[in-house]
């Protein structure tokens, strides 16, 4: 998104701190802070929701559920908090 911002002479998507064009991994290193620091879900959720893969193969293969109730409660608050005003 950025690049394409740029390309059209805009200023594109910069970090307002740093002034450094936002990009994906930003975007998910913030995803898993919101999720330690401001809520209470499981961290595995988390990890799951982006994708990384958690435990040990043998809890990996007893791991059935996708927990989608869980997943689109935590999906529901983090698009509440980031169509939120700016949170300081």
């Amino acid at each position: 998104m950025h690049k394409s911002e740029v390309s059209v002479g805009h200023k594109g998507f910069l970090d307002p701190v740093s002034k450094r064009p936002a990009v994906p991994n930003g975007l998910r290193s913030t995803f898993d802070d919101w999720v330690a620091e401001r809520t209470e879900h499981p961290r595995e959720m988390a990890e799951i929701a982006l994708a990384h893969e958690m435990g040990s193969a043998v809890e990996r293969a007893y791991r059935r559920s996708d927990m989608v109730e869980k997943h689109r409660q935590m999906k529901d608050d983090w698009a509440i908090f980031v169509c939120s005003p700016q949170q300081v």
